[in-house]
């Protein structure tokens, strides 16, 4: 690759990596709004990972990693305690529940691909 392509190269996936962080880091306070439970560490755990290029994809992750998010995103599984199983889980804050990080992501993506051209200025 000659010297000038490997900077445009390098510049765009630089761009693409901060856009998409930026994307991750605009929908991260709904995915909170929506965190189930008022009370717990659950919210607390809630973070963007920083975008990871991998071939010709790019992308940033919102986690919640407390001992609740399997739990609550994989009701019911084994991962539920076992107060949980077999009932029907009452969140403590209307418009909250397991679809807490997946519903806004899925709310974000109309008008994603506008946006993140616009952070990349192209």
């Amino acid at each position: 690759m000659t010297g000038r392509l490997a900077v445009v190269r390098a510049k765009l996936i630089g761009d693409s990596r901060q856009s998409v962080r930026n994307e991750a880091k605009r929908v991260f306070p709904v995915t909170q709004r929506r965190v189930p439970f008022d009370k717990g560490n659950l919210k607390s755990t809630g973070r963007v990972r920083d975008a990871q290029v991998k071939g010709f994809n790019v992308g940033s992750q919102i986690i919640y990693d407390g001992p609740q998010a399997l739990a609550i995103h994989e009701h019911e599984s084994p991962a539920s305690p076992g107060v949980w199983r077999g009932k029907t889980l009452n969140f403590t804050t209307a418009g909250t529940g397991v679809d807490y990080v997946g519903g806004p992501l899925r709310e974000a993506s109309s008008g994603m691909d506008e946006r993140l051209a616009k952070d990349m200025k192209l």
